[in-house]
């Protein structure tokens, strides 16, 4: 439940729709006050006041039975009335006030996203609690501000403290605390203009003089008093990079890379998919250089900026400016970053990636040769100049120690090693994303590995325990693909989802051919959209997802209507493209293409899954696919090509004659073991016999060619072949007479080595 801000019901990371203005605030009421019963007459009251309905009783019992239909068991009835079963974490508010009373300010503060209770503004109830969290708010805010001003991060909070004395100018707590800011800051002049700009608003509006503690604080620094703790010399300033909270796991051999190109590079920008680790590295890159730059190294989170126009202005709220009423955010920047050697990171550009690109270039332009910048993102910025360094997965074993060090730091119990089998099955699930890797290993306090690894096919419900204080695309795993996804427009999300239904990768005509429902064109640039924001990873010519990724995009698919149309592009596409590939098999290229197919295998498995289920209404694909990759399966071994053809062949009604035979011919070769074509199988014999005879009906000669051959060298293995050996003579001329690809002229030789040479020229 979530009353801070807009009201709203979660389940398993998904906003769940409660209908109805009553029962919404019936549910909002009982969230106030997790397992505490409230009886029906307050639940009346607080509702209806003194304007109750004809029979509230009835009314307040039929809006509880609608929200059970929501929410289930957890509207528990108790005799006085209705309770909610639920414990105080699973309410935000009342996790935010446990949180305040112990003091994590940092981690309530993370769970503010708005007025509380606004919705129900018109409920005394709603009031009163709205009030109460708003004043817990602001005592956190201010408590949260004195611990950063201890830890030194005054720099950081004078832009902050400015926007909250604007938004509460009476507070007095935050005045004092925006007066030692600047002071710290080297600005002893604007804490002081911040003294009597409030005192003449106190003067005005309640005719009183500031409390004697501000005004104390007024001559502290009218005295320069050194227990304010002064402006830190030129010198002493070193940035504002947090400090390390885990080892960095993987990256050692790029981290030095990067140390090297920064040497010689102003602009370096890290990019890859969500969770891979970018911001990770670039801290670590920070605070490997720190000791390099003489004027600090400068950390500016951007996920949060909402506001294009607001790039320049979190970089000035974080830096040391003087004087930022006095120049656009941009001058300001540009004049403290100009003449000083310092490293600026700006983690986070993809969602304004235009306007970062505009405020780096311009800030290149007109700063020293000093300045570096590395920024993250997912996608490049696009800027002259600048080194594009992808971040990749990590490897099977730094993925595995990953995994096995966070799972020790939330279970020290769980006695796991990297080389565990479970563990690698599950980073490898997960294409060795850190971030992904880090929600896996916070469930094993309450699932072993093994059942992990097994329960990722519903990975985004399952991937959703992360810090409290973790950034809220960074949550959940949905989360962090949402915020990926959200990015793209409407061209790039509906490519996304449609390539979704390609399994192990696809080519550029692949993707061309199957994803461009409407005609249009367009797949190739769309395409390279989606590479440079990192949703699709190309390499030797083909295209692929990760699979968490490509998990997303299923998703997508199935709810956009466009799923049973794209599926039937996909099967048709490769239905035609393992009918091209057919007769490369018996000669000489059969290697080639054999690599080919292997290398398509799961879209292949993709596209007779899909006939499989489609072959009473569409029976002669799922023929034409099974008949095509007879020879494959006979040639490569592929073991479960003889279940599909006897399954396909089942129901051959409305199949034409053609698609029928090919499936049959497909049969008789599979049923035989690999290089011995002559081996006896009944059932091979009766299926090349009924292929022929459907080939001689359809006036197809090489079909029905082939399909006598097969069958009529069934008997050279037999204590007397040589009926068989005439047959099979026959047969292979008449075969060479129709210039069938890979069938020879058998010699007439001894008629063992008839029956070899036989059984080699069909199979190439």
């Amino acid at each position: 439940m979530r009353l801070l801000g807009p009201f709203e019901l979660v389940h398993h990371g998904e906003v769940r729709p409660v209908k109805g203005a009553s029962e919404r605030a019936v549910l909002a009421l009982l969230a106030t006050a997790p397992g505490r019963a409230f009886t029906k007459h307050q639940l009346i009251d607080a509702l209806w006041g003194d304007l109750p309905p004809g029979n509230p009783h009835n009314a307040l019992h039929l809006r509880i039975s609608k929200l059970r239909r929501t929410v289930g068991d957890v509207l528990v009835t108790v005799p006085s009335g209705y309770r909610l079963d639920i414990a105080d974490e699973g309410v935000d508010s009342a996790r935010f006030s446990n949180l305040v009373r112990q003091r994590r300010f940092a981690e309530a503060l993370q769970l503010w996203r708005g007025e509380p209770l606004a919705e129900f503004s018109d409920h005394a109830w709603a009031r009163a609690e709205s009030a109460r969290l708003s004043e817990l708010h602001a005592v956190a805010v201010e408590e949260h501000v004195d611990e950063r001003l201890a830890a030194g991060e005054h720099t950081t909070l004078v832009a902050e403290l400015e926007s909250l004395t604007s938004a509460a100018p009476l507070r007095e707590r935050l005045r004092a605390q925006h007066m030692v800011a600047l002071y710290r800051s080297g600005r002893a002049a604007d804490a002081l203009a911040v003294y009597q700009n409030l005192r003449q608003l106190l003067i005005d509006e309640l005719g009183v003089e500031p409390s004697a503690d501000l005004r104390a604080l007024e001559l502290r620094i009218l005295r320069d008093d050194p227990s304010l703790g002064g402006p830190p010399s030129p010198a002493a300033v070193a940035g504002n990079l947090p400090s390390p909270r885990s080892p960095l796991i993987g990256r050692e051999a790029q981290l030095d890379r990067l140390k090297q190109q920064v040497a010689v590079t102003p602009l370096i920008t890290l990019t890859g998919p969500g969770g891979v680790g970018k911001t990770t590295l670039s801290l670590a890159l920070g605070r490997e250089l720190a000791d390099g730059f003489e004027a600090g190294v400068w950390f500016v989170r951007l996920a949060q900026v909402d506001d294009p126009r607001r790039v320049a202005d979190a970089v000035a709220g974080v830096l040391p400016v003087a004087d930022p009423d006095k120049g656009s955010a941009l001058q300001l920047v540009s004049a403290w970053l100009g003449p000083r050697a310092a490293l600026l990171v700006l983690d986070n550009c993809e969602h304004l990636a235009d306007e970062s690109a505009a405020f780096v270039d311009e800030l290149l332009r007109t700063s020293g040769e000093d300045l570096r910048i590395v920024a993250t993102s997912r996608e490049a910025l696009g800027v002259s100049g600048e080194w594009q360094v992808p971040v990749p997965p990590l490897e099977a074993p730094d993925a595995a120690r990953l995994f096995v060090d966070r799972v020790t730091r939330v279970a020290p119990d769980a006695r796991l090693a990297a080389d565990d089998p479970h563990v690698h099955r599950v980073c490898d699930r997960l294409d060795g994303i850190p971030l992904a890797i880090e929600l896996a290993a916070a469930r094993v306090k309450t699932l072993p590995p093994e059942e992990i690894a097994m329960r990722l096919d519903d990975r985004f419900q399952l991937l959703t325990v992360a810090p409290r204080t973790a950034e809220a695309r960074h949550q959940t795993l949905r989360a962090t693909v949402d915020w990926s996804h959200d990015l793209l427009g409407p061209p790039q999300q509906a490519l996304f989802r449609r390539l979704a239904v390609f399994r192990g990768g696809w080519t550029l005509h692949a993707g061309e051919v199957v994803c461009d429902l409407e005609g249009s064109g367009g797949v190739l640039d769309l395409l390279g959209e989606l590479v440079d924001r990192s949703m699709v990873v190309t390499a030797q010519g083909r295209f692929r997802m990760l699979e968490t990724i490509r998990a997303y995009a299923v998703e997508q698919l199935q709810r956009s209507g466009e799923h049973d149309a794209v599926a039937r592009r996909h099967a048709e596409f490769f239905t035609a493209f393992a009918e091209d590939a057919e007769p490369h098999l018996r000669g000489p290229t059969q290697r080639t293409w054999l690599n080919r197919l292997q290398q398509e295998d799961a879209n292949l498995r993709g596209a007779m899954a899909w006939a499989s289920e489609h072959r009473a209404s569409d029976p002669d694909v799922a023929m034409r696919l099974g008949g095509a990759l007879g020879w494959y399966w006979y040639v490569g071994r592929q073991t479960d090509g003889t279940a599909y053809l006897r399954t396909t062949l089942d129901e051959p009604a409305g199949a034409s004659g053609p698609a029928h035979a090919r499936a049959l011919l497909a049969l008789s070769l599979t049923v035989r073991p690999v290089g011995c074509i002559v081996h006896p199988s009944a059932e091979g014999f009766h299926a090349a016999q009924t292929a022929a005879q459907l080939f001689h009906d359809a006036g197809d000669p090489v079909g029905a060619a082939v399909s006598e051959l097969l069958a009529g060298v069934e008997g050279v293995a037999q204590p007397d072949p040589e009926a068989s050996l005439t047959r099979s003579r026959t047969l292979a001329r008449r075969c060479a007479a129709t210039e069938t690809p890979g069938v020879q002229r058998s010699p007439t030789s001894s008629r063992w080595r008839s029956a070899c040479i036989t059984a080699r020229s069909m199979t190439g």
